[in-house]
């Protein structure tokens, strides 16, 4: 099956990130849009068994990193979030 190259760039996905520190993730997306996401509220409501929970530690969270493959944030232990959601919560950086 052969991929349409032009697929990626109209689909919306993270191009960078960068940990900032607590629970927050500078990022870019390829739609041009930048800023940050705060997930401290989305990982202290997670689920007790869930793939977040262990996020709660800010050592484990600090593990998030750009997945070039996945299009998206990843951390340690292969959670990841959508791309719609985090342009969604995105905040402007304070210049």
């Amino acid at each position: 099956m052969k991929t349409n190259k032009n697929f990626f760039n109209q689909v919306l996905n993270v191009t960078d990130a960068k940990y900032l520190g607590e629970y927050k993730v500078k990022l870019a997306f390829n739609d041009g849009s930048k800023g940050f996401v705060n997930l401290e509220k989305f990982i202290l409501n997670a689920k007790p068994n869930g793939m977040f929970k262990p996020l709660q530690d800010l050592k484990n969270f600090a593990t998030v990193k750009y997945d070039k493959d996945a299009r998206t944030i990843t951390w340690f232990n292969e959670a990841d979030l959508a791309p719609e959601y985090l342009r969604e919560i995105l905040q402007p950086l304070d210049n």
